[in-house]
């Protein structure tokens, strides 16, 4: 009898990733990420029961995946007020542009599916939270432009040089107290 084939989670979600980049998250298909994975249908269903369930899937790994840049970047602004609004500001300048395309239509498409805006909206409300004080306002506004900036480009909806994306997060930084 042969060994029982073992079905990587993760190498399907790279597959996903791959497709959503080509295809945009709305139109990621189940057989086009099987095919990429290079396992049947049925295989990808016995990870991922729904198209749903594949999405959320990789909207958890990319938020998995910027947490931790952001942990990387994050002892540089130790004992600053918003430390945490820097290494996002950090972090996100330095996104790559396939990672941006990637991120933002799987953003754009979990943002569609009633289920999961609320988790959304919480984890926002929970980053605001975060800003609050006397002089949060400011903080606020930079952390909401920071995502449009990101969101907008990574849609592909503006088109910035890198050099004028650096500036944006420069001049975004520069509008937090203590930037």
């Amino acid at each position: 009898m042969g060994r029982k084939k073992v079905i990587d989670a993760e190498r399907i979600l790279d597959a996903a990733g791959d497709v959503t980049l080509e295809l945009g998250a709305a139109r990621l298909s189940l057989d086009a990420v099987a095919s990429r994975a290079g396992i049947s249908k049925s295989g990808l269903l016995y990870s991922f029961p729904s198209k749903e369930a594949l999405i959320e899937a990789l909207f958890v790994r990319e938020m998995d995946r910027f947490e931790v840049e952001l942990q990387k970047e994050l002892p540089a602004y130790e004992g600053r007020r918003y430390a945490r609004l820097f290494a996002r500001i950090a972090t996100s300048k330095l996104e790559t542009p396939t990672i941006r395309a990637k991120a933002a239509s799987i953003i754009a498409t979990i943002s569609q599916m009633p289920e999961h805006v609320e988790k959304i909206r919480q984890a926002y409300a929970s980053d605001i939270a975060e800003l609050a004080g006397p002089d949060s306002r400011r903080a606020t506004f930079a952390m909401v432009v920071i995502e449009g900036a990101f969101l907008v480009r990574g849609l592909g909806l503006i088109d910035l040089e890198e050099e004028q994306w650096s500036q944006l997060f420069d001049d975004i930084e520069a509008l937090i107290p203590g930037g």
